[in-house]
């Protein structure tokens, strides 16, 4: 469990954590539900609701530049290709 001292470790883990999942395509849903699991690891006593609301507290101080836009999906590519080719 981390003590006040490590409370900003954790917190850098965590937005650490978010930025490499949403850079490398992980939806948002995905993303914080790993982080809110990294989280409750270093904080084992701490509630879910607790995890979650501190979790969404962090991200959302986290500037916008830090998150990874949406990456197209292929399958959706590969359908509209798909469709051109029957037309």
């Amino acid at each position: 469990m981390c003590g006040a001292a490590d409370e900003a470790s954790c917190e850098r883990a965590v937005r650490r954590a978010w930025r490499d999942l949403r850079g490398l395509g992980t939806n948002e849903i995905s993303a914080f539900h790993a982080c809110t699991t990294l989280y409750l690891i270093r904080h084992p006593a701490a509630s879910l609701h607790e995890a979650r609301d501190l979790v969404a507290e962090w991200l959302d101080q986290d500037p916008p530049s830090h998150s990874a836009p949406e990456r197209p999906n292929p399958r959706q590519d590969n359908a509209a290709e798909f469709g051109r080719t029957l037309r």
